[in-house]
């Protein structure tokens, strides 16, 4: 049984980095300093290892204790299939757009002078509000890289 569950830890491991980093919405060290180790990416096949190894543990405990079997059958509902495909493809799209803000990739997320400046390339007179829209997509942006 702790070999099972040692398995399981192991392959949550990656995810208790994100929860530790993310337990109050935001890590302080990512917010504050730009040169701060983001977290590291995950991947949908990591995540699925995580659950199996869960479901071993789940899945050896009801077989010696209640002698039955308990399926491992996750199916991703069809809205959410969609639901994930949008978000990838709006993940792609403000990256997108961050490199046409930013080609060189040099600048710093927050540069007021870069925004406006991509403003104004698109004929827009840079206010407060759109400039901040600039940076806050180029932040997001970043944020999937």
């Amino acid at each position: 049984m702790q070999a099972v569950v040692d398995r399981a830890v192991e392959a949550a491991e990656f995810a208790r980095s994100w929860r530790n980093r993310r337990i109050s919405h935001a890590d302080l060290g990512l917010a504050i300093d730009p040169e701060a180790e983001s977290l590291a990416s995950t991947s949908l096949s990591q995540v699925q290892a995580a659950l199996d190894a869960v479901h071993a543990v789940i899945s050896t405990i009801a077989s010696e204790v209640l002698k039955e079997e308990i399926l491992n059958d996750v199916v991703i509902p069809p809205r959410a299939a969609a639901f994930l495909a949008y978000v990838k493809q709006l993940v792609t799209a403000v990256q997108y757009v961050d490199s046409i803000i930013d080609p060189s990739g040099n600048a710093e997320v927050a540069d007021v002078d870069v925004a406006e400046a991509f403003l104004a390339k698109l004929g827009r007179r840079p206010g407060w509000d759109e400039t901040l829209q600039v940076i806050e997509l180029r932040e997001a942006a970043r944020r999937f890289s």
